[in-house]
């Protein structure tokens, strides 16, 4: 098929970047003009504009995504997110050494491969919640009060009632496995 056989720009510009003939005549082209093409005015443009993309892709990558999760008395939680992919992995309740791997090993299976390298890495925070009760949330608040006016950057873990769990979040605990992303 020539060139000339296309009926409009629009299906030359697909047969151009989607078809592997009209890769190869695009390739050829531009290593064959490349001096030429990015002398000009057009080249340069697109030039910057790929550089930006490629800038913007790379910025986006590095910055964290904001994830907030809801969790309920109940069980019940609530995962908001923009531009986010969120997968939940069930761990089943078990009591033996072995149930243990084989929960483990289950739950690598049921991991979807978009998730894989993700569940694979570093762990960004555990925590444990146990409801509270509103007179329990109001003295910790209180507590989280008079530190701040005491000047305190950290706010005081609930260590009063042993039974009620703040939150403790660590950042790099728990399992490692695979490629720990560099760290």
């Amino acid at each position: 098929m020539s060139w000339m056989e296309f009926t409009s720009r629009k299906q030359l510009a697909a047969w151009l970047l989607f078809s592997d003939q009209g890769l190869r005549f695009l390739s050829w082209f531009f290593r064959r003009y490349y001096k030429s093409i990015m002398n000009s005015e057009a080249g340069n443009a697109a030039y910057e504009w790929i550089r930006s993309e490629v800038i913007r892709e790379e910025q986006e990558r590095g910055l964290a995504r904001r994830i907030v999760i809801e969790r309920f008395p109940d069980g019940f939680i609530k995962v908001y997110g923009e531009k986010t992919d969120v997968v939940f992995i069930h761990r089943l309740i078990v009591t033996s050494d072995k149930a243990l791997e084989l929960d483990e090993q289950l739950a690598e299976l049921s991991c979807p491969k978009r998730a894989k390298e993700t569940y694979d890495g570093r762990v960004l925070a555990t925590d444990i919640y146990q409801g509270r009760t509103v007179e329990q949330e109001a003295k910790r608040r209180a507590r989280i009060a008079i530190s701040a006016a005491l000047g305190r950057s950290v706010p005081p873990k609930d260590r009063m009632d042993p039974k009620l769990r703040s939150g403790n979040s660590v950042v790099g605990a728990g399992r490692v496995a695979g490629n720990a992303g560099g760290v």
